[in-house]
């Protein structure tokens, strides 16, 4: 299947989870077509995501990722396996295997999909696990903002699959899994 749409946020299986949710053992293969804000299984998780992955086509030209576009809660032991694409409508772009922007927890992940991002424009942030993870929201009045922690932990990805310099990715190349203890 194929879910389109413009500037909203969307994903596979939802288009934003609260911090009760809990999506587990579920998968996306279907293509996800946007402008911004779209995932392979999520737009937005504020929730917990486990045991889970996208084999997927995820289209997007601003902030998107494997699993979700932006994280709130946790991502936990899941991979990604398909395909993200840059429209290269944006110079902007947050782009990462697991989450375009992490603003909470990724840990025991994993991204072996491919990386299109040839079109992208300017430099962007494409990361094989996360594009982004300092995004600070700004308070309307006083200037003062929410900043977030990110934290990535025992995750992996295949840099020769990523075509956009700079890589900011976060995560282990494949080639040091062996050096890295798994978390039990």
């Amino acid at each position: 299947g194929q879910i389109s749409g413009s500037e909203q946020i969307f994903g596979g299986i939802s288009g934003s989870t609260m911090e009760t949710a809990r999506i587990e053992k579920s998968d996306n293969s279907g293509r996800i077509i946007g402008r911004s804000n779209n995932g392979g299984l999520v737009g937005s998780n504020r929730g917990t995501i486990i045991q889970s992955y996208n084999t997927g086509i995820v289209n997007g030209n601003m902030t998107f990722g494997g699993i979700a576009a932006w994280n709130y809660g946790t991502i936990q032991s899941c991979y990604h396996i398909g395909t993200l694409v840059s429209d290269g409508l944006k110079e902007d772009i947050r782009a990462g295997g697991i989450a375009g922007i992490n603003l909470s927890e990724i840990r025991d992940c994993y991204v072996s999909g491919r990386f299109e991002m040839e079109n992208a424009l300017g430099n962007g942030q494409v990361g094989g696990i996360v594009g982004n993870t300092t995004y600070q929201f700004l308070g309307a009045d006083d200037g003062s903002g929410t900043a977030y922690t990110s934290k990535e932990e025992y995750c992996y990805y295949n840099q020769d699959l990523i075509q956009k310099e700079p890589q900011t990715a976060v995560g282990a190349l494949y080639s040091d899994m062996n050096t890295i203890a798994p978390v039990e």
